[in-house]
């Protein structure tokens, strides 16, 4: 009895790490599709901003309206990156932080 119990638990074990697989493999890939969206997005932006920065098109209301449209758009999906991406701190982006840190430290020490 104990044996068909111990294999019941083998094969869930089994069946449940191969389910984490899936979801962490398909949850990478969304993260990566993510940032893909939002440099696409970025390179949109810019774009639509120097047309806009244009003689020709300068003071334009359709491109002025386009580009807040993109720029809200932007936001919303940086909203949904911040939701959903796992972002690990990598130690070179902790130490700097922390020297940035040091350093308005240090500017607001010599302030009078």
């Amino acid at each position: 009895m104990i044996y068909l119990f111990l294999g019941i638990s083998i094969i869930l074990n089994i069946l449940l790490s191969w389910f984490c697989y899936k979801v962490v493999r398909k949850f990478l890939n969304h993260s990566e599709n993510i940032y893909f969206l939002m440099d696409r997005m970025d390179d949109f932006t810019a774009h639509l901003s120097a047309t806009y920065e244009l003689e020709m098109f300068y003071g334009d209301e359709t491109l002025k309206g386009l580009l807040e449209h993109s720029k809200n758009l932007k936001e919303d999906i940086g909203f949904y990156k911040s939701e959903y991406i796992l972002e690990i701190e990598s130690e070179e982006e902790t130490e700097d932080e922390e020297e940035i840190e040091d350093e308005d430290e240090e500017k607001e020490d010599d302030a009078p």
